[in-house]
């Protein structure tokens, strides 16, 4: 797949969500968000290849492209939100729920629990994301974000946090489960080559994947 080439003279917004380097870039009928990778990684490569993966599972996901822009290498991924509708994080879903809980710390809180993050799922006005192909045993968004989960464990995504899941409210006030994004801390991208082939061979739990089954 050849990169998409952007003009470099593009209308863009600033992205302050994260901590890569992140430009919406303005077009219809979608705008598209362009990241940064960071050098030395294979975070773009680990994000278009979970995005082919999470299409042949039919489990709904942001689309990624590689792309290049201003001499940058990244990917580009068009908004999942529906015109009128709008994104709730995870952060601010928890803070509904725990009085005082810490929507700016990402990592390492105790309250952001999977016990916690099932309770959300399981409210009866959280609907499963839009547009879905529907399959045996997925009905409802709980069912759908345990696919998440999996996905991440197959993968190896390390990056979960609060601000990684997500809910896309419509303008009737619909809320629907967002589809799963933000897997460039998956697949060994940050490993070495000579890393990676090590771990593909290594039997013990604390080495390898092999070690795992």
């Amino acid at each position: 797949m050849s990169p998409l080439i952007i003009p470099d003279d593009v209308t863009v917004i600033t992205e302050q969500l994260g901590t890569k380097f992140k430009s919406w870039i303005v077009q219809e009928p979608r705008n598209i968000l362009f990241k940064q990778g960071r050098p030395e990684t294979g975070e773009n490569w680990a994000e278009v290849v979970s995005a082919k993966l999470c299409g042949l599972l039919h489990l709904p996901h942001a689309e990624y492209r590689f792309a290049v822009w201003r001499n940058r290498l990244g990917v580009v991924s068009p908004t999942f939100i529906p015109r009128h509708g709008w994104l709730v994080h995870g952060n601010e879903l928890m803070l509904k729920r725990i009085k005082g809980y810490n929507t700016t710390q990402k990592y390492n809180l105790r309250e952001h629990t999977l016990r916690s993050v099932l309770a959300i799922m399981m409210q009866d006005s959280n609907r499963p994301p839009i547009g879905l192909i529907p399959f045996s045993g997925a009905k409802t968004a709980i069912d759908y974000f345990i696919g998440y989960i999996l996905f991440d464990a197959w993968i190896s995504n390390q990056d979960r946090h609060h601000q990684n899941w997500s809910f896309i409210v419509k303008k009737d006030d619909s809320m629907h489960l967002a589809p799963t994004y933000d897997h460039a801390s998956s697949l060994g991208c940050r490993l070495t080559d000579v890393k990676r082939a090590d771990r593909l061979v290594a039997t013990s739990q604390e080495r390898g994947v092999l070690g795992l089954f």
